[in-house]
């Protein structure tokens, strides 16, 4: 969950490629647009609007990924089972299923 908050706010955050960039370049032109054709006054309120929500998302998620704990024995067991099912997939097929199906021949023997 970290992870994905963490890339959510990458692609948001304040980069040459981020979408708040790309949309600030946007912003910029409809300024222009607007210098010489007063029609486009709504076009720029979107964007404004559009702006604002995109700011509001972003702080929102990082609100959440702030709440986000990670705890280091938590994950340090989780690391351990997924270890212990690499391992158990390697010895004994290459997918759980197959790993349940190869424990279960086995008791019945």
């Amino acid at each position: 969950m970290l992870q994905l908050s963490q890339a959510a706010l990458d692609l948001l955050g304040e980069n040459e490629t981020c979408l708040l960039t790309q949309a600030g370049v946007v912003g910029r032109t409809l300024l222009e647009l607007q210098k010489v054709d007063k029609s486009a006054d709504e076009l720029v309120k979107m964007h404004e609007q559009a702006m604002s929500m995109v700011r509001e998302v972003q702080t929102a998620l990082r609100q959440y990924a702030d709440r986000l704990e990670v705890d280091p024995s938590r994950l340090q067991q989780l690391e351990e089972r997924l270890n212990l099912l690499q391992s158990l997939k390697r010895k004994y097929g290459p997918s759980i299923a197959q790993v349940i199906a190869f424990g279960e021949d086995a008791r019945r023997s």
